[in-house]
């Protein structure tokens, strides 16, 4: 098959790989100045079909920003600058942390008991009188409870519970010839006062002294031992009575 003699340089140029993307006499000539300026759009292993005439302007651009050290990498002489400018990276941010606190208790009761003991008896008298020491309270004595919101109570102290915040007292005492016996918290904000009425004469051997609800060993009532406390401390505060001083005989009388 003859080609015609219009085809023939065009198929001796298609033998060469080297030429098909070089435009040709004609093409060139035709365009102008417009074929400088468009673009081939070649893909890998294929042919060029067409040819992009639009402006570069107009192609849409990308809205990534674009990092100074990404525009040249192969051109970057120094790291950190940019067309004769040093960049500087951010300075590093160190966090300033809160001043550490003290640290926890080893036994968090103990110390929760000792707050509400500093809330409860902020004079520490009612904390003496549960010390073992001589001026502390001891089974046997006669005591006389005071509370804010009904008549004291008297009676032998039995037992002295010293349980921190539930520290109590049981006291014994007749009421109509019928044992009575009373638990009282010691660190209630209701009790007003303790008043110890009179010292056992000795110390007991037992810090319990169940053995008083024995008929045998019952002391009865306390009414009038605790009737002359009061009466004594009466005419103490009322300064009709004084304490002889020096060891002396103990009470005055009036005046006449």
């Amino acid at each position: 098959m003859s080609l015609p003699a219009s085809l023939r340089p065009l198929a001796a140029r298609a033998c060469c790989w080297r030429t098909l993307f070089m435009p040709t006499p004609t093409t060139a000539a035709a365009a102008g100045a417009a074929t400088a300026k468009s673009t081939p759009l070649l893909l890998q292993r294929t042919m060029a079909t067409s040819t992009d005439t639009s402006p570069s302007s107009s192609r849409p651009r990308s809205n990534i920003p674009i990092h100074p050290y990404d525009i040249h990498p192969t051109r970057r002489s120094t790291p950190g600058s940019f067309h004769g400018k040093v960049i500087l990276p951010p300075p590093k941010r160190i966090p300033i942390l809160p001043a550490p606190g003290p640290p926890p208790p080893k036994s968090p009761l103990s110390a929760l008991t000792t707050l509400q003991l500093l809330t409860l008896d902020p004079t520490q008298i009612k904390s003496r009188l549960l010390s073992r020491t001589r001026d502390g309270l001891r089974p046997g004595d006669i005591l006389q409870i005071r509370f804010s919101h009904r008549d004291p109570f008297s009676g032998v102290l039995m037992q002295l519970r010293r349980r921190g915040v539930e520290s109590a007292l049981l006291l014994r005492n007749q009421l109509t010839r019928i044992g009575v016996e009373m638990w009282v918290k010691l660190y209630n904000p209701n009790v007003v006062g303790v008043d110890i009425v009179q010292r056992s004469k000795k110390r007991a051997r037992r810090a319990r002294l169940y053995y008083l609800r024995k008929e045998e060993k019952d002391v009865g009532s306390v009414q009038n031992i605790v009737a002359a406390y009061v009466r004594q401390r009466a005419l103490l505060r009322s300064g009709v009575v004084k304490k002889a001083g020096g060891g002396g005989s103990g009470w005055q009388g009036k005046k006449k």
